[in-house]
Order: C-alpha cells, then structure tokens, then sequence
C-alpha cells in the first residue's frame, strides 16, 4: 500500500482562475431500501471480523458487532459496494467522458433517507486553436531572435569545460579565453520547439479541470516517492532537505505541470485538425524496429499491447512536431 500523502485540492489563485476550472459533478442517489439493504449485507460481511471479549471471532451478536465496527464503517463498506456500479451508469446516462478516475463525495448519508452523493470527474477541455499556425509562425521568429542572441554571448570557457565540442568562434583581441559559440541543429531546434509550444500555451490558454491536474500532481508524487525509496530516503524527508511543506510542494508541482498538462491538450487537437494520427502501418513499423533489437528472451516477454498506446504517443508527437517547425 502506498504511503504517498495526498495532495491537496490545487489554489485557484495560485494557478489563475481562468486557467483552473471546475471539476465535473455527476450525482448519484441511492434508494434508501437500496441503502438499508447495503448496510445489512455491508455489516454481514464485516461482523465475522470482528474479536470482543466473551465470544468467539465469528459468533459476536450482530448488535454488538455493529456497534464494535462503528456505523460509519459500514456505511464505508456498503458505499465500496454499490458506488463503482452505480457510478457506470450514472456516466452512461450523463454522456460523459471523464479523464480521471471519480472523487466520490457524500453529501447526504443519513439512515432514514436517500443517500447522496456527488462524483466529481475531470473531461477534455473543449477550446478553439483559432489561428494557431499564426502563433506557431510568429513563435518561429522569435525563437530566430533568441538563438542569435544565444550565440553572441560571450562565455567564459578559461577555466572549464562542459566535455562538448561546440563551433567556436575565434576570440577577438583582449577576449582571450572567451569565446562566442554556434548552437548545433539539435540545439536549435530544442529552443525553437520551446518558444512555440510556450507560446501555443500563453495564447490559446487552455482551461483545465481541477482534478485533471491533481491527479498529474499525485502521479508525480508516486514516481518521486519510488525514486527516493531507491536511494533510502522518504518524502518527508526529501521536504526537509527542501524546506518546504507537503502543501507547498504540491502547488510547486501544481504550477509546473499545469502548462504541460495545457499542451498535450493543444498539440492532441493539432493531431485531430490536421489529420496526425499514427496508421497502423507506422505503429507496426515502430514495433519492427523495437523488436529488431531484441534478444530471444526479451522478445518472448515483448508485450505489444501494453505497449501501443506508447507508440502511438511517440509517432503522433514526432508527426506534430515536424508539422510545426515545417510551417
């Protein structure tokens, strides 16, 4: 089970309002006899369970059993139940297509009456591209701007040395041991692709449901808390060394990921306008090439479905970029 806290409902004010919307709300009521019934069945299920002096495990009286469990316990375990089902049909009659996976929240659980309940998902954002090869175009000239700039820095290479070999410009008299330098092609095309997508961002903004970007926020936290568990340290204490809280990190993590969440947004409905999708032929042409280079025994472990959505991501990006710095 993973210890990983939970991050907090991101601050609106931190990531601007009109950036960070709502999360979607679908209700769900449960009957009360549909209700009363899961409590029997909830409470049936866990008084086997329960130890109490005098009486053998599995043979405590039921009004004992539940007053040891507690009620709120049980009203748990009969929500487990019957909320995943309930939650299927309610988005089948909603026409909803959530993102995420539900925020269930009780509104009303009152033994007498109706149980009710709100499921809060996250949706794909729905926004125009407008002119978007406009603001591409316009991000392309920029980029020109800053790798000029870039390569008439002066730099101080005297006493160090970054193990690359760059173009070099010969220094000029009273400039010994600094230099200007040539970006490379990759270089390049790196700062250009992120003056565009920076500015695809900026321009067409996106807006973003809550729980989209918490849950992004929460994957985050896992991974991290796996890498550290590798190295022998814990999150919290990973937050000590940083000084900062659980809180303070999370909107930290927040805020990064917001524009990247915004952009796989953009570039996605790019794909769809333009017609990028991966074929079929170009996903088993990727498969080939990976299969290609593996030994017998990974190739026996080679799991091609779990795989494909993977390569469908890496051929619809590489498509979408090369359109992009094409235009």
């Amino acid at each position: 089970m993973s210890t990983t806290k939970e991050p907090k409902k991101t601050s609106k004010k931190a990531e601007a309002p009109e950036l960070l919307i709502a999360n979607t709300e679908i209700k769900i009521t449960i009957p009360i006899a549909t209700a009363k019934e899961a409590y029997k069945k909830a409470l049936a299920k866990l008084a086997p369970k329960v130890k109490t002096a005098g009486f053998r495990q599995g043979k405590v009286p039921t009004h004992i059993a539940e007053e040891s469990i507690g009620q709120i316990n049980i009203i748990d375990q009969a929500l487990q139940d019957l909320v995943p089902d309930l939650y299927i049909e309610e988005i089948k009659k909603s026409g909803k297509t959530p993102l995420t996976n539900p925020d269930i929240k009780p509104i009303k659980l009152n033994m007498n009456e109706d149980w009710e309940l709100v499921a809060e998902i996250a949706e794909k954002p729905v926004f125009k591209l407008g002119d978007y090869q406009k603001i591409v175009k316009s991000a392309k000239k920029d980029a020109v701007k800053e790798i000029e700039v870039e390569e008439t820095k002066v730099h101080d290479h005297s006493h160090e040395h970054d193990g690359h070999d760059h173009p070099v410009e010969k220094p000029t008299k009273g400039h010994e041991g600094k230099h200007t330098h040539k970006l490379t092609d990759k270089q390049k095309e790196d700062l250009t692709l992120s003056v565009i997508f920076k500015k695809l961002v900026s321009e067409i903004k996106p807006q973003i449901q809550e729980l989209f970007l918490r849950e992004k926020v929460r994957a985050e936290l896992r991974r991290l808390e796996q890498d550290l568990k590798q190295v022998g340290m814990t999150l919290d204490d990973y937050l000590a060394k940083q000084q900062v809280t659980f809180e303070q990190f999370s909107q930290q993590l927040a805020v990064m990921h917001l524009g990247q969440v915004q952009l796989e947004f953009i570039l996605q409905e790019i794909i769809t306008e333009e017609k990028l999708s991966a074929t079929p032929e170009e996903i088993s042409a990727k498969i080939k090439d990976i299969t290609d280079k593996l030994d017998k025994k990974a190739l026996q472990d080679f799991d091609e479905k779990q795989y494909h959505p993977y390569f469908v991501t890496v051929i619809e990006r590489d498509k979408v970029i090369d359109f992009l710095l094409k235009l």
